[in-house]
């Protein structure tokens, strides 16, 4: 293993650094750290609620993509953008999936500002990394978030033990000053995956007790698919990377299996059970796998499209099938017939959970903007994913490699979750801006600095 060693500070006038406009990185950083936890706090329903600290209108939402675009025009305009073959990259696929929203939704209007919000929930995650990428953050600011990001996490892990412990609030309800357990849960483990694997590459105490420590708290959310995909692949991942030192490993593994135990101890003896339904007690309910609303969303996407060359190719147009935008126009009576069928499903009492659900991310993404966007999408996931993971096997800054491990594993963790879950997944602001943010830094970090590459590693990692 590869010293890892921090390459210092950049050097001044550094020519491959990003010019920033005036304002915009301090304060778009400032925002993008704030802004999605308000947000988030804003959407507790109950103003009894005692992690509900903010409320806002819904209409404020508008902010957001203004400040993002804004954000990026402003770079372009007066500054001096990065023009690495990641940011091109992310533009084009992008630009293809605009293409695809627009064209889709001409051909079945779902009106203005019904289209236009349906394709930004959508590309919201992808458009928020190019606004970053283009402001140029750095190791300064990575070194900012992660230290927001412990004291964020503590003061949630706070919250969300006197939710359990003094409130009694059951397990999958724990959403600290989140607005859903889900949300919590995810930051949790991203946070956690980033602290175990920055012990695993310098044996750095404080990260391995931090990791543990926000285990159980991220756990009591009872994200049943959210807990088996970190404790049952990204856990074992970190300890691979120990697999030389033996004890390190089994003490790790042991103290994370404890903190499990009591934590699962916990709930059964507050009867904090969860959402714990086995997928065999839903197959049952619903006549088999294939009635179960995961695999049923897809020939239901299909079925949409598939009658007309122009739908299959741009689809039935943003907002006309599933995700939060369909929603809203199915609760004011202007939504298309195939998602009236959807969410009159999702409200009724047959409906049972994330398994059964109708839509997801990929399948809306499928229907609204048809295989071009649909490809589109995928194109963008693999290529960032695919980025980090060759850009943490060089960097040599542990941070920059810890954060690489973390966001490629953030990314997947929300492609995961939006398999299941009809809203929120990418357009989840208060989960995506940490892996947003550590993505920008780590692909930005590498395009700055090739004389520190070998020139064939360099050379292949930008491609």
């Amino acid at each position: 293993m590869p010293e890892h060693e921090s390459l210092g500070p950049l050097p001044s006038g550094d020519p491959a650094r990003p010019h920033r406009p005036p304002l915009v990185s301090g304060g778009f950083f400032v925002f993008l750290l704030v802004w999605p936890i308000l947000w988030s706090n804003a959407k507790i329903v109950d103003a009894s609620d005692p992690g509900r600290w903010v409320s806002l209108p819904t209409t404020v939402r508008f902010v957001e993509p203004a400040v993002i675009l804004g954000v990026i025009a402003l770079a372009y305009l007066f500054g001096r953008p990065s023009r690495d073959h990641f940011t091109t990259s992310i533009l084009r696929w992008l630009g293809i999936l605009g293409v695809a929203g627009i064209v889709g939704s001409i051909l079945a209007p779902p009106g203005l500002l019904n289209m236009l919000y349906g394709i930004y929930d959508v590309m919201v995650a992808f458009v928020l990394l190019v606004a970053a990428l283009v402001v140029g953050f750095d190791r300064t600011e990575l070194m900012k978030l992660t230290r927001y990001l412990v004291l964020l996490c503590l003061l949630n892990w706070i919250v969300g033990v006197v939710q359990a412990v003094v409130l009694g609030v059951e397990a999958d309800l724990i959403h600290g000053l989140f607005n859903d357990a889900n949300t919590m849960s995810t930051v949790f483990y991203v946070l956690s995956g980033y602290c175990l694997y920055r012990y695993a590459l310098s044996r750095s105490l404080p990260h391995l007790f931090y990791g543990l420590f926000l285990l159980p708290i991220a756990y009591l959310g009872f994200n049943e698919k959210l807990n088996l995909f970190f404790l049952g692949c990204m856990m074992p991942l970190v300890f691979l990377r120990l697999r030389k030192r033996l004890l390190p490993v089994i003490l790790a593994g042991v103290t994370g299996v404890l903190l499990i135990v009591a934590t699962v101890d916990f709930a059964a003896s507050r009867g904090l059970s969860g959402r714990t339904s086995q997928v065999s007690d839903l197959t049952a309910q619903r006549g088999g796998l294939v009635a179960l609303g995961v695999i049923r969303s897809w020939p239901l996407a299909w079925e949409q499209i598939k009658d007309q060359p122009l739908e299959l190719l741009f689809g039935s147009g943003a907002s006309n099938y599933g995700g939060p935008v369909a929603a809203g126009r199915f609760n004011n009576g202007t939504a298309t017939t195939i998602t009236n069928e959807i969410f009159e499903f999702q409200t009724g009492r047959e409906y049972l959970g994330a398994f059964d659900s109708p839509t997801n991310y990929f399948s809306n993404v499928l229907a609204e903007f048809g295989l071009v966007g649909f490809l589109a999408a995928l194109a963008l996931l693999g290529r960032i994913v695919w980025t980090l993971h060759r850009l943490g096997a060089w960097h040599s800054d542990p941070d920059l490699v810890a954060w690489a491990w973390a966001a490629k594993w953030g990314w997947i963790v929300v492609a995961m979750q939006a398999v299941f879950v009809p809203f929120g997944a990418f357009g989840n602001l208060a989960v995506m801006t940490p892996i947003v943010l550590a993505t920008a830094v780590v692909v930005s970090e590498g395009s700055r600095r090739p004389h520190m590459l070998p020139a064939p590693v360099y050379a292949a990692a930008r491609r």
